[in-house]
């Protein structure tokens, strides 16, 4: 009887393995068009204002890495006067995808971290938004 049982589930198994479907799936046209635009391009977006200073510059290869540097400063005036400075690099995989219609940059940051930005056009050809923010559009010299 136990046989019975094993020739069941065996039969079970095949037919539905043999009933799976695997289907390529094809990125919108506007992710298309991003990653075209985008790979091979560092993204950077610079801020300066009241003694704060940012820049964050992302390069997006074409093979699906990335790679992020940011620096950031901070001085203060006044009584309790303090300066502050910082810097982070990383890397990881990126891919776009579209979220209903929005075009997304999304970074997998190494270690386990992602980070999703929703992307806009500028007016201006070699800048894009970013979450809302202006990040200009250069070649990546990080890509080899």
């Amino acid at each position: 009887m136990a046989s019975d049982y094993s020739r069941e589930a065996g039969e079970a198994l095949k037919s539905v393995a043999n009933s799976a479907q695997f289907l390529k799936t094809v990125d919108p046209p506007i992710v298309q068009q991003w990653k075209q635009r985008l790979a091979n391009k560092q993204l950077l977006y610079l801020y300066t204002s009241n003694g704060l200073s940012d820049k964050i510059a992302i390069d997006l290869c074409p093979n699906g890495r990335f790679y992020y540097d940011s620096d950031g400063s901070y001085t203060s005036g006044g009584y309790a006067q303090f300066s502050y400075a910082g810097n982070d690099s990383n890397s990881g995989s990126w891919k776009i995808i579209a979220s209903n219609t929005m075009p997304v940059l999304v970074l997998f940051f190494n270690g386990g971290f992602v980070s999703q930005f929703p992307i806009t056009a500028r007016q201006a050809g070699n800048e894009v938004n970013l979450n809302g923010k202006r990040h200009f559009i250069q070649a990546s010299s990080a890509c080899k």
